[in-house]
């Protein structure tokens, strides 16, 4: 694969601009569409999305014909199940959540990015899909009861509702009416954009 310093020589060698700083918005776009190209081992790919993060210096202008190309044909670096490898743009989401259920993560091509990098930043630059815990729908389908009880927590809550009366009165209610439940084992499943994934909990 190649090193930064040897992507950066071949945009040199044929003749554009290497610096980000000094990039256009048509440059920087049209530096993306060829990165599968130059780079096809992905060796700088993140290297470059980073340093796009960055800079506060980049201005993206939506009407721009690289950039509408890119979003439209543009390939990024991610990773889906064991597959490392470029994935088309609608193809690929960005995660900016902890705790997502592996049976999601293993079934999506994900971007080679580090969490919390500004989400929204990450979807003005490249188009991204966001995937957050506010973005699937979860249900307990089945779960096996333990014989731990919740009676701490429920001597608790009162005290929890006290310190959260600077909330609205809906989020007090659905705090003054949570039931804990401890379970040995649960079924559960997520449903994100009209699929379901199945997780299986054991404690």
């Amino acid at each position: 694969g190649l090193s930064v310093k040897d992507t950066f020589e071949a945009f040199r060698t044929a003749g554009v601009i290497t610096s980000l700083d000094d990039l256009s918005n048509n440059e920087f776009y049209q530096r993306l569409l060829e990165l599968p190209e130059i780079d096809p081992e992905g060796s700088t790919a993140r290297s470059l999305y980073l340093a796009a993060l960055s800079n506060d210096y980049l201005s993206i202008d939506n009407a721009n014909e690289s950039r509408q190309k890119f979003l439209k044909d543009g390939m990024m670096w991610g990773v889906c199940g064991t597959e490392e490898g470029y994935f088309p743009l609608e193809d690929l989401h960005y995660i900016d959540s902890e705790g997502l259920p592996p049976s999601l993560l293993d079934q999506i091509a994900i971007i080679s990015l580090p969490k919390k990098r500004g989400a929204k930043k990450i979807q003005t630059i490249f188009g991204l899909q966001i995937i957050s815990k506010a973005a699937l729908e979860q249900h307990v389908r089945q779960h096996v009861p333990s014989n731990e009880s919740a009676t701490d927590f429920e001597e608790a809550k009162p005290y929890f509702y006290l310190l959260r009366t600077d909330v609205k009165r809906p989020e007090l209610e659905r705090l003054r009416n949570l039931e804990l439940v401890f379970c040995n084992s649960a079924q559960c499943e997520f449903i994100y954009m009209d699929k379901s994934y199945r997780a299986d909990l054991q404690s």
